[in-house]
């Protein structure tokens, strides 16, 4: 499973550069295309990037520095904003993982 959470995230970086999307949001809306352990995500593979008027800017793509604390204080949000804009980081931001991609709005996103 690690092995294709890491491909999973190599596929992410290269979404960010056409289409900055949240994985949180990356992962709700192709929910029906990628399991749950992203163990059928295949090259080549199309895969929704966004729905129209509810995707998520700016995003931060997390480094192995960065903490919620950090990451939020740089962009301007808080802690709480960023865990409901990305409930993937769990109730007390647990989840922060290197390569992950966050909404970093100052508001919370609808749709997100």
């Amino acid at each position: 499973m690690f092995a294709s959470v890491q491909l999973f995230t190599a596929a992410l970086a290269l979404f960010i550069a056409k289409a900055p999307t949240p994985s949180y949001q990356l992962e709700t809306v192709n929910n029906a295309t990628i399991d749950a352990g992203c163990d059928n995500l295949q090259v080549g593979q199309q895969l929704c990037l966004a729905i129209i008027n509810e995707a998520c800017e700016p995003v931060h793509v997390v480094t192995s520095n960065d903490t919620c604390t950090s990451v939020a204080e740089n962009a301007g949000t808080t802690v709480s904003t960023m865990i409901a804009n990305n409930p993937n980081l769990g109730s007390g931001c647990t989840l922060l993982e290197v390569g992950l991609v966050v909404c970093v709005a100052t508001d919370v996103v609808a749709g997100v």
